[in-house]
């Protein structure tokens, strides 16, 4: 169970990123509800949210180019839940945070129906530790249930990484025979002591299965960095945008049928229905 091991972790100590990488930030921008300009706000659910830095200060930056964001962040640690809720609190966005923090299990998330559906899906990194193979599917499924056909989706997730770090080459052969699975490894802490299970993604890996739980339009940006708990070492990070189908033309208004027609890339309106709003 790896959720029981992310319960323990104190709020400070989970290990995640700290900014959204700019291709989620464009895909936000340019979603149905923004490109529209409709005055109700863009609905986002953060799963594995941690301690609600990364939905708060989205929500700042995002109201500061006019994009108004209701954000509900779901994380199974409660003291992390606790954090996100104080900083909800002590947000500077004008007229208050309008972001809730609830604690769930994230691989079988289900929101009330008062509370979803949502435009946008943001699961930073939580595709990688939430467990074996059929915890990564039921994530999935619950990101796809949960938002609006349309919908966006934002993945991150740790990518194959042994070609840029041979210290991650010795972990994926170290621990293959007790997880099972190639590039499935346990991460430890100083002493040895097992933190939680991980998986490294190789790009089509992760392609097939946001495919496989119902996406379409799906775009993967590669990206050498830090590792997120091991700074100085280097470490491959793959950033999926994916879109929740449409429903049929002939189910769709005709206002929202327009906005289908109308995509977007990087801030700007493009023409080509053929292309994802995120570029092919």
């Amino acid at each position: 169970d790896s959720e029981k091991h992310w319960k323990l972790f104190k709020a400070a100590d989970i290990p995640t990123k700290k900014t959204l990488h700019s291709s989620f930030t464009d895909a936000i921008r340019g979603t149905q509800v923004v490109q529209a300009g409709n005055k109700d706000a863009c609905r986002m659910l953060d799963i594995g949210c941690g301690d609600g830095r990364i939905s708060i200060e989205l929500e700042q930056e995002e109201a500061e180019h006019g994009v108004q964001l209701q954000i509900v962040g779901v994380d199974c640690n409660q003291e992390a839940v606790e954090v996100a809720k104080q900083r909800a609190s002590a947000s500077p966005v004008k007229g208050g945070s309008m972001a809730s923090f609830i604690v769930g299990q994230v691989a079988t998330l289900d929101i009330t129906a008062e509370q979803a559906p949502f435009d946008v899906v943001l699961c930073q990194l939580v595709v990688s530790v939430v467990g074996d193979l059929t915890s990564r599917r039921g994530l999935l499924r619950a990101c796809h249930k949960h938002l609006k056909p349309g919908g966006v989706l934002l993945v991150s997730s740790s990518g194959a990484s042994e070609h840029v770090n041979d210290s991650y080459k010795e972990q994926y052969d170290k621990d293959r025979e007790v997880t099972g699975e190639y590039r499935t490894y346990y991460s430890r802490d100083a002493d040895g002591n097992v933190l939680y299970e991980t998986h490294h993604f190789e790009n089509e890996e992760l392609h097939s299965l946001v495919s496989e739980a119902g996406f379409c339009d799906i775009v993967t940006h590669e990206e050498e960095e830090a590792s997120s708990r091991r700074p100085d070492q280097k470490a491959i990070f793959l950033y999926t945008i994916a879109r929740k189908p449409w429903a049929s033309k002939e189910t769709l208004g005709q206002s929202e049928a327009l906005v289908v027609s109308s995509v977007y890339k990087a801030g700007e309106q493009r023409a080509s229905a053929a292309l994802p709003p995120w570029g092919g």
